[in-house]
């Protein structure tokens, strides 16, 4: 039926619970990070007074998950991927390079980094053969590392 449920945070939780238990990993951390920026933009729109704009807030979403996604392969791959030699316990690490995106596609890269004196952040884009469309730096000054990841 298509009725209101009674209890919505019930319904919620449920269907995030199906999701978790049904190997469909990528579709659950999309969904998280499309709740977490439907939740920034209310918390904008009622602490900063900020008009709720849905497009910032999917792309803020999409952004959020490829980010995630980049970030949970670098650090698996940063595991260096043992192999060995003899009994000596030699091994070998593989490391891990900048990607072309598929054809047609462009490509987002973003880090910052926090000091003692502030943080920082900063992007560049690339196409599908690697040519250079536009990059950015900006300073965030004394900032935690939330702010840095809230404003990146």
């Amino acid at each position: 039926t298509n009725s209101i449920p009674s209890d919505p945070y019930q319904s919620v939780q449920s269907w995030l619970a199906s999701l978790r238990s049904s190997n469909s990993r990528l579709q659950l951390d999309r969904i998280v990070l499309l709740l977490w920026s439907i939740w920034k933009t209310r918390n904008n729109s009622v602490f900063r007074n900020e008009s709720p704009n849905l497009v910032l807030t999917l792309l803020r979403a999409k952004r959020a998950s490829a980010e995630w996604r980049i970030r949970h392969t670098l650090s698996q791959s940063l595991q260096p991927i043992q192999h060995r030699f003899s009994t000596n316990n030699h091994y070998k690490s593989y490391w891990v390079a900048w990607r072309r995106p598929e054809g047609g596609f462009i490509k987002i890269n973003f880090d910052g980094s926090r000091t003692s004196q502030g943080a920082a952040g900063g992007f560049i884009l690339r196409d599908w053969t690697g040519r250079f469309i536009q990059a950015s730096a900006f300073n965030l000054g004394a900032a935690s590392v939330l702010v840095a990841l809230g404003e990146g």
